[in-house]
């Protein structure tokens, strides 16, 4: 007589099997989520710096440089939080490499783009 189906153990060893690859196909994902949100953060940051940099283009003009009004006149700070989510910081200062006597006429632009990634599972 010829037995035909599977046993116990094969459809055990069969499920075991089967349960290891889809948990690695799920760490997978889950990690593949993590860093396409981490990635769109990125990418976000960098589209919100150069949204509060493009004014300050319109700043550096030969004619307003020395005055008060140009808003690279004097050293400043802004803070600005953008969406609940990411806080815009930038400061102007004076001075370039080394601020030595050549370089002591140019402006020092330095934007920082932090967020928060707690939201990422």
């Amino acid at each position: 007589m010829v037995k035909k189906g599977f046993t116990l153990v094969e459809i055990i060893v069969a499920t075991f099997i089967l349960s290891i690859l889809t948990l690695g196909l799920i760490s997978v994902f889950l990690s593949s989520k993590r860093l396409t949100h981490y990635s769109r953060s990125r990418v976000t940051a960098g589209e919100l710096s150069k949204l509060f940099l493009e004014p300050l283009q319109l700043e550096v003009r030969q004619d307003t440089w020395g005055t008060a009004g140009n808003k690279l006149y004097q050293n400043w700070t802004s803070n600005y939080t953008v969406d609940k989510n990411y806080n815009v910081t930038y400061n102007i200062t004076y001075g370039g490499v080394g601020d030595t006597a050549p370089f002591n006429n140019l402006k020092r632009v330095k934007a920082i783009i932090t967020w928060n990634d707690t939201d990422v599972p």
